[in-house]
């Protein structure tokens, strides 16, 4: 299993609280490290796991290639190294399933 904050660890139990897939997901996680593991979900669950990348102030890197959208749903890749989770894009429907890449926070 890799490495998880306090933080990501108590983002992780309220998305379980608030989303039936949410043990799903935690497992999916712990088994992924390493690889890319792309979400098709609600926002609002994309937006948890966002904190959970942010929260760490990790630098984010695009992923190669752009994905389209399926099903009308909002997509959100991310990539798990042993040292935390990375987000890589977010999919939007407003950009018609274009990537949208994320930008690296500026070191302080």
């Amino acid at each position: 299993m890799f490495p998880i904050t306090k933080r990501q660890e108590i983002l992780l139990s309220l998305l379980t609280l608030h989303w039936q897939g949410g043990m799903e997901l935690k497992r999916k996680l712990e088994e992924a490290v390493g690889r890319t593991l792309v979400i098709g979900t609600f926002y609002s669950d994309i937006g948890i796991l966002e904190q959970l990348c942010f929260a760490e102030r990790r630098l984010i890197e695009p992923p190669d290639s752009q994905k389209r959208l399926r099903g009308g749903h909002p997509i959100a890749e991310f990539r798990l190294t042993n040292d935390g989770l990375h987000q890589q894009a977010r999919y939007s429907e407003k950009e018609k399933g274009s990537l949208t890449p994320m930008v690296p926070e500026q070191a302080s």
